[in-house]
């Protein structure tokens, strides 16, 4: 190798980011970081001020474990050269060519007009042949090796330029520092490379990495996705689109379905140098009930007026789901009387000890002090409260002789019974499950009613739940209606009563 002429800087990732700055640049750069993992790329390893690196450090045993090379006891640091072999070999620090490769902006919002400037440096002397790629991660200083691999370049005459899809050539060119520009049209992360090359022997290197933005950030609809919409009435959405641009042009959302059908399309320019939320109000009607995927459809063209009619590399799709024509739960108690969701359903007083849902009530009658047979004709019962399917189970009418008793047994249903409506539905509302917990004073939840119970349109059903009261006192639970409202989801109740001993009941008796 020949002898160092100049000196070379060894650093670290600390200082090479925070204590150097562009003074340094004019020496090599021998750069530690320790990553375990030799891959190079447009920041790694890192170089602060300086445009590229020559010698990468990046083994080292306390960090990386350990290695060993021939010919050396131990663990040892491991290097990389940022080039080929033959540049190893005759490796000098006073270089012929230097080449600094920047982007102005670094960054922009597609389609975005990029500068990329190039700063050549070293002992060598005469013109420059500048060779450019528009995107080219590779590394090397040989033109054919790069060009196979990111593509040909066209060869112009000297002090002209020639380009193409792939980059540029500008052959001949007297000035160190030489400016071209390139348009990325499409939104990514694109690395810039050009090889310098002077008195037809001397090359260089450098890459930078030019962001690209789409100029559409965001889109927010309103209401969000899924939504939900009655059939045959107008529905509205109201898209707000996030945009930055330099150059203006034509912004356009359109609402279309899996048909596909365009439903609505709004369509505005955008001036120049713009960085501003435009809104886009669409509104459509559909006839049939159901749940349908639509695509928010938001493009923007650079330089065009409206409407836009193509496809293009900027365009962004989201999905938007509609739901035409809905269930709308209400749950009311007794029926007629909504309890929201949330709410406290008052169940009265209801009689102790009923289990699984009916009580059998046994009533002695007594004809002690009569003088002549009792006849027991009927049974009847009002003013009920949780109570359903009365009825006596003893055969009527009772005889009882005098000095004589019999008994009278009541059979009846201790019940909560639901009204669930989807009055205000379009499509039929489904309970699914219904769930309680927090009892307090409550035994024997059951449910008395099949499960799923399906609801047309505008109809009403019952939902009875069955409990065992256990004390005298304040009882109450929390139901969970669970359910397919689109807002309402679960349907959730807090019941609330009092636990009774007493049945008051008229007897209708006569006498023989």
């Amino acid at each position: 190798m020949t002898k160092l002429e100049e000196p070379l800087i060894y650093t670290n990732y600390t200082y090479v980011s925070n204590y150097l700055n562009e003074a340094v640049q004019q020496y090599d750069l021998w750069i530690a970081y320790w990553n375990c993992d030799p891959t190079p790329s447009t920041h790694i390893p890192p170089t602060g001020p300086w445009r590229d690196w020559d010698f990468w450090q990046y083994f080292g045993p306390s960090a990386c474990g350990s290695n060993s090379v021939p010919g050396i006891g131990g663990s040892v640091d491991l290097n990389l050269f940022n080039g080929y072999l033959p540049g190893l070999q005759t490796f000098k620090i006073n270089r012929p060519i230097y080449a600094s490769l920047t982007a102005n902006p670094p960054s922009a919002h597609a389609p975005a007009n990029i500068q990329l400037i190039t700063n050549v440096s070293g002992y060598a002397t005469g013109d420059i042949d500048y060779t450019y790629w528009w995107d080219c991660n590779i590394r090397g200083l040989d033109i054919p090796t790069t060009a196979a691999a990111c593509g040909n370049i066209p060869d112009p005459s000297p002090g002209e330029c020639a380009e193409n899809e792939n980059g540029m050539k500008c052959k001949g060119i007297a000035d160190e520092t030489f400016t071209i520009a390139h348009t990325y049209p499409t939104p990514g992360d694109f690395t810039a490379k050009v090889i310098t090359e002077r008195e037809g022997t001397y090359l260089a290197e450098d890459r930078f990495l030019v962001s690209i933005a789409n100029p559409i950030s965001s889109i927010t609809p309103d209401p969000p996705s899924p939504a939900y919409a009655i059939v045959n009435e107008p529905f509205q959405v109201s898209v707000s689109v996030d945009i930055a641009t330099s150059q203006g042009g034509a912004l356009q959302i359109s609402l279309i379905d899996d048909i596909p059908e365009t439903k609505d399309s709004q369509c505005l320019q955008v001036p120049d140098d713009t960085s501003s939320t435009e809104t886009f109000n669409l509104s459509f009607t559909e006839t049939e009930i159901g749940v349908k995927n639509h695509l928010l459809w938001t493009r923007f063209r650079a330089g065009a007026d409206c409407p836009i009619e193509n496809t293009g590399p900027l365009d962004q799709y989201q999905l938007y789901t509609i739901y035409w024509g809905f269930p709308e739960v209400d749950v009311q108690y007794p029926a007629g009387t909504s309890i929201p969701t949330g709410g406290t359903l008052p169940a009265g007083e209801s009689p102790v000890g009923a289990s699984g849902g009916q009580t059998n009530l046994t009533l002695t009658i007594d004809n002690g002090d009569g003088t002549t047979a009792l006849t027991v004709n009927s049974v009847t019962a009002d003013n009920l409260s949780n109570i359903s399917n009365f009825s006596p189970t003893t055969t009527l009418p009772l005889t009882i002789l005098p000095g004589e008793e019999e008994t009278l047994t009541l059979s009846f249903d201790v019940d909560l019974t639901l009204t669930i409506d989807n009055g205000t539905g379009t499509s039929s509302l489904s309970v699914d499950d219904v769930t309680a917990d927090n009892f307090s004073n409550i035994s024997n939840f059951s449910l008395g009613t099949a499960l799923p119970l399906s609801i047309p349109p505008g109809e009403t059903k019952n939902l009875t739940l069955s409990f065992s009261v256990d004390a005298l006192g304040p009882f109450s639970f929390d139901t969970s209606i669970s359910n397919d409202d689109w807002d309402e989801n679960p349907y959730i109740i807090h019941v609330s009563g009092t636990g009774m001993y007493h049945v008051y009941l008229p007897l209708i008796m006569g006498e023989e």
